[in-house]
């Protein structure tokens, strides 16, 4: 606890420095704290650090940009010149050359620059100096694509604790790799979007107005593509900053690419895989499932509707029942469970792409489609049309998106709410339920139970459906087909990032 409040100390120490020294002066302390008495100042430089498990040279720098790859290759031809000194005394040379600035900074293994030690250079002259008397090898170094250093920005999440985490397993010769986790992903990604994609179909001006959720649905997919299926994701062999991503070429930064991925895994296990897609749903709930009203379903509150569905079907329901999930996102609702006949079906080729590559559901029929596109059910694999026609018992079992054309607090979603269904309720005089897209979902369902006769509903979703008074056409319609079997509610806050002040029901229909 206490060395998690000297790297928070840090951040707001930097924050108030005015000069290079009062930086020196921050860094230094929280080095101090972490290992007391462990750091030296041979020849006049910032800093010496030496203890048990990690050695590194340090070097404080205020307000350059660490980014730029001529300031950066600036600071460490200074570096490089405290080396010299030190290899000639024939002393250990430091592990790790860390390089501290108010806004960011980076530690590389000191192995690579220690082939610049044997070049013919004046040695002689102040390391504070050598770079501005030696431009050639500061180009040189900045073209070195050995020397890629991921920067740390320091801002109010940043984790010292990681970056000295890294220092030691350099100086231990282990690898490093950050954990992910649900509180990082979203930063993670971020970092992604801006150090690594170039590509002006998903980052350009133009793509931001065309289609925002396309855009980042395909973002967060190139970024999951590439994280957890590097046979899927590679640099191309050929051609200079582009990634092949499932057989398309994507603009990259190349050398930004290989940095972010020498900092974060490509290879997981099962258990690891999963936890990690769940967090793909998290980026999208934090950009765009934001935006549509899609919400991420927590595995405590799956594993209780499965429990419902159950009391109500029976126990063999998953064998008897053709399993339908139309809003399925990532498979939330099914993974982790087998099933005789199940149908998998979403918007996004992204969420096929994740459920595919993590192996969910392998029993299932997993398919691209609009629900909301068509009143019937003609662009669906044959296998479940076949399945509504033959009579087969059909169970929706959804957690549809909640958004609505616009809300109480006139954030607009424009768009968002208009689909074929949209229309249909218009038709049949629905009021102001169809404007809301979970509405959409339960009324096309309706319809199929109003032409096949043999389907029920287990559905997450607002309660505003039975008990709003602008829902009341809505239910006169829908309480004629369906009979209430079960339910339970709960607060929203249950799904991640979503405010308390309102319910979210599950709900079980069966047909009359």
């Amino acid at each position: 606890m206490k060395k998690l409040k000297e790297t928070k100390n840090l951040s707001k120490a930097l924050k108030k420095s005015l000069v290079e020294k009062d930086v020196e002066n921050a860094y230094r302390s929280t080095f101090e704290t972490l290992f007391p008495g462990c750091i030296s100042s041979p020849d006049k430089c910032d800093g010496v650090l030496k203890e048990k498990d990690i050695s590194s040279l340090l070097e404080f720098k205020y307000n350059i940009n660490l980014r730029n790859s001529l300031d950066q290759s600036g600071v460490l031809v200074q570096s490089l010149y405290y080396l010299k000194k030190m290899e000639e005394r024939g002393e250990p040379l430091p592990k790790t050359i860390f390089i501290g600035d108010v806004n960011e900074c980076f530690c590389i293994p000191s192995d690579a620059l220690i082939k610049y030690l044997s070049y013919k250079l004046d040695w002689d002259i102040s390391p504070s100096t050598a770079a501005s008397k030696n431009p050639s090898l500061v180009a040189e170094i900045a073209q070195d694509d050995n020397i890629n250093p991921f920067i740390y920005d320091i801002n109010d999440k940043f984790d010292f604790l990681l970056v000295i985490e890294k220092m030691k397993n350099i100086s231990l010769g282990k690898p490093f790799a950050i954990p992910i986790t649900k509180n990082n992903i979203v930063e993670i990604f971020k970092r992604f979007e801006k150090d690594v994609v170039k590509d002006k179909k998903l980052i350009s001006e133009q793509a931001f107005k065309e289609d925002e959720s396309k855009r980042i649905s395909e973002l967060v997919d190139l970024f999951f593509t590439c994280l957890t299926s590097p046979k899927d994701a590679y640099l191309h062999p050929n051609k200079k900053d582009v990634v092949v991503v499932r057989g398309e070429e994507v603009k990259v930064n190349s050398n930004n690419y290989r940095v972010f991925f020498s900092q974060f895994r490509q290879e997981y296990k099962p258990s690891e895989l999963e936890e990690i897609t769940a967090n793909k749903d998290r980026i999208l709930e934090d950009t765009y499932r934001r935006f549509t009203g899609a919400f991420f379903t927590p595995d405590i509150w799956v594993a209780e509707a499965h429990k419902m569905i159950a009391e109500q079907f029976g126990e063999n329901w998953k064998e008897e029942y053709v399993v339908w999930d139309c809003a399925a996102g990532t498979a939330n609702l099914t993974r982790g469970y087998k099933f005789k006949e199940l149908y998998i079906s979403t918007l996004d080729q992204s969420d096929i792409n994740t459920i595919k590559d993590c192996g969910y559901n392998q029993e299932a029929t997993i398919f691209q489609y609009d629900f909301l596109d068509e009143v019937g059910i003609d662009r669906c694999p044959e296998n479940l049309k076949k399945a509504f026609e033959s009579g087969k018992k059909i169970l929706f079992f959804i957690n549809p998106p909640y958004g609505i054309a616009s809300n109480r607090d006139e954030t607009h979603k424009a768009n968002i709410a208009k689909t074929i269904l949209n229309e249909k309720m218009k038709k049949d005089k629905m009021g102001f339920s169809c404007q809301q897209l979970y509405a959409q979902f339960i009324y096309k369902i309706k319809l199929l139970e109003e032409k096949y006769k043999n389907v029920s509903i287990s559905i997450f979703s607002p309660p505003l459906f039975m008990t709003g008074s602008s829902f009341e056409k809505f239910r006169n319609v829908f309480y004629n087909y369906f009979n209430f079997k079960d339910g339970m509610l709960f607060q929203a806050n249950n799904f991640a990032d979503v405010k308390s002040q309102w319910g979210i029901s599950f709900t079980i229909w069966d047909k009359k």
